[in-house]
């Protein structure tokens, strides 16, 4: 794991046309005094009068673009100042569990929109379809926030947990058997929430009011997290920004192929992760945007882009040269390495440095490519993290389902973090904290009678041991010993006697479904009562 924090602050589809940022405005003359007063070095192209103050550029002046002369290269652009206070925007008490930070992203607001729309949703299916004889929807009863939590903590234990089939979760065959998930919900019922799972009423869209017409059936949950996601942290000065593809075959019309992409076929999201240093992709169209709003970037661009220098990709350089062109604050930079290599920035020049590349071999790269490449790939680790244990499916056919699914993992992952933020102490892995939330969900909300407020519990613990019942019998023969004996799970808690020796009992008694040995008195009534023992 590495050290760096990768904080999702935002995921979202984003469509291709951008408003033209070309037109002149006060906030670009603000920039253009800002940027230049009281600098001894400017940019001009021939056409300039050489008389005009240094610190009197035009709109135009400051949008086309200058050759650099890398025989007499000018200083890097100053970058903005940062104003913000980054870091964690709530507070947790003290004895806060992995579910409560969990639970700050996916809150009981949220979870009361999901409650209402599904049994608005199989009401309204109900209400249409004509219902088989033995159909399974004929059992349906509405749903509470409880039962979505054991719902939702199922399709976490089902990412890590991999079967190939669904319906083999609920499996009685000895090799396919996983106890827990029948224990936490029935196959029936399980089938019927993701049927009727959703997330907005049908019948009140408005196709031609609505902001984002395609994205109508998950565009509340869409929002409610975006907001979660922003309000709940600040992050640092450096952000990078990249393109997350969703792998998703079914019919949607707009459904994208990136060929350089493993999955291909998908849905498109951009993201935004904390990170080092600032890195993006970019053209610049966007980094006029963001210098409107005193923001830097640097990153990748591609050569078909408008706007660019005239020939700026058709110009051939030798290998390992410079072509480098300034526009304002904004440089473009084209490296020539075994391919071209097109940058732009607004914090960089275009300066070159020895780079150690293998052991006796030194190469001279341009400032900004070293920069990128220290820093690229945030969003591809935060991607690979969260591929690991996905709740996504390829059998899942509809696209809302997948992208909320897909919004679970993002929202796990970002809960992470923050208390990896908050507990910086704390040695926890990605998949123990999957786990830990599964398991308090599990104890908090399996018994329906009565919400019990967990904490820190161990790992090796059966989520079912407070609320199932359980019997005590004698431990079976094995083909070794006919009298088996296990140690106690409560009396060899203690880690030690007042004496200072380990405490080691061990008894006949054990409870089958728990799978641990315990004395029948008092230590089974207190495995199966009490969290803390």
């Amino acid at each position: 794991m590495s050290g760096r924090k990768r904080f999702a602050s935002d995921m979202t589809y984003v469509p291709d046309d951008i408003s033209d940022t070309d037109s002149s405005s006060d906030s670009d003359s603000e920039y253009i005094d800002d940027i230049y007063s009281g600098t001894d070095e400017n940019f001009s192209d021939s056409s300039v009068d050489s008389d005009e103050s240094e610190n009197s550029f035009s709109i135009q002046n400051a949008r086309q673009w200058c050759k650099i002369d890398m025989q007499n290269i000018p200083p890097a652009p100053a970058s903005f100042p940062f104003i913000g206070n980054p870091g964690p925007n709530f507070t947790m008490a003290d004895d806060a569990t992995v579910l409560d930070y969990f639970e700050l992203l996916f809150d009981d607001v949220m979870l009361q929109i999901i409650v209402k729309e599904t049994n608005r949703y199989a009401q309204q299916y109900m209400n249409k379809a004509v219902p088989k004889e033995r159909s399974r929807w004929k059992k349906w009863t509405d749903t509470d926030e409880k039962e979505l939590r054991l719902f939702f903590s199922v399709l976490f234990l089902q990412g890590i947990v991999k079967k190939p089939k669904q319906e083999y979760y609920w499996s009685k065959r000895h090799i396919l058997q996983t106890p827990i998930f029948q224990q936490v919900i029935q196959k029936d019922r399980f089938i019927l929430q993701m049927k009727f799972l959703h997330f907005t009423n049908n019948e009140e869209f408005d196709k031609d009011n609505h902001p984002w017409p395609k994205l109508n059936k998950i565009y509340d949950i869409m929002e409610h997290l975006r907001n979660k996601f922003r309000n709940l942290y600040i992050p640092d000065k450096n952000l990078s920004i990249d393109e997350s593809l969703m792998r998703f075959k079914g019919r949607l019309s707009w459904k994208m192929f990136i060929a350089k992409k493993r999955a291909r076929f998908g849905l498109k999201f951009f993201v935004v992760c904390e990170v080092d240093i600032l890195q993006t992709f970019s053209y610049t169209q966007l980094a006029d945007i963001l210098i409107s709003e005193r923001t830097d970037l640097y990153g990748t661009v591609n050569k078909m882009r408008k706007d660019l220098p005239p020939n700026f990709a058709k110009e051939k350089i030798p290998k390992g040269d410079v072509l480098a062109y300034q526009r304002g604050k904004v440089m473009a930079l084209k490296w020539q390495d075994k391919n071209s290599v097109f940058l732009m920035s607004t914090v960089h020049n275009a300066s070159s440095r020895l780079v150690k590349c293998k052991p006796k071999k030194t190469v001279l790269k341009p400032i900004v490519v070293c920069d990128y490449n220290n820093t690229m790939g945030e969003v591809d680790l935060c991607d690979q993290e969260m591929s690991y244990y996905p709740t996504l499916r390829k059998q899942q056919g509809k696209y809302y389902i997948k992208i909320f699914r897909q919004f679970m993992d993002q929202s796990l992952w970002n809960a992470y973090i923050l208390y990896k933020k908050d507990n910086p102490l704390q040695n926890i892995t990605l998949l123990d904290f999957r786990l830990q939330i599964i398991e308090l969900s599990i104890q908090k909300y399996s018994d329906r009678n009565s919400s019990v407020h967990s904490s820190r519990c161990s790992s090796t613990l059966n989520p079912m041991r407070l609320t199932a019942r359980h019997f005590a019998s004698h431990i079976p023969p094995n083909p070794i010993k006919k009298e088996p004996r296990r140690q106690c799970a409560v009396c060899c808690s203690k880690k030690k006697t007042e004496s200072g020796k380990k405490i080691r009992k061990e008894t006949r008694i054990w409870c089958k479904d728990c799978e641990v040995g315990l004395c029948l008195e008092p230590c089974f009534e207190i495995y199966h009562t009490k969290l803390h023992f």
